[in-house]
């Protein structure tokens, strides 16, 4: 079990968006190993944007749903692992990524 009052020695950050409401986009392409990300949705979206697996789905809120400016951190041991869909095009999140 990780130890939850661990520090980290490395944060990187970056952002990912939705180009096509219905399409999930995976965060990154590559393996990125890590140990914990947050995702904040970005303020100037004007609808919901959905993280999760390959199967999130804006439109059914399949996933874990954030409102505009809402942050979120997940335990997850490689980056590329994460999706998003946005209900509106365009739209999108910012993440850090740390280890």
């Amino acid at each position: 079990m990780t130890d939850v009052f661990s520090t980290y020695s490395s944060i990187t950050t970056g952002k990912f968006q939705s180009t096509t409401p219905g399409t999930a986009v995976r965060t990154t392409a590559t393996s990125t190993p890590c140990r914990t990300v947050l995702i904040k949705a970005y303020a100037t979206n004007t609808n919901k944007v959905v993280v999760g697996d390959a199967n999130v789905l804006a439109s059914t809120g399949q996933g874990l749903n954030l409102a505009p400016g809402e942050a979120i951190e997940i335990r997850i041991d490689d980056l590329n692992k994460l999706y998003i869909d946005a209900s509106v095009g365009g739209e999108g999140a910012g993440y850090a990524y740390f280890n």
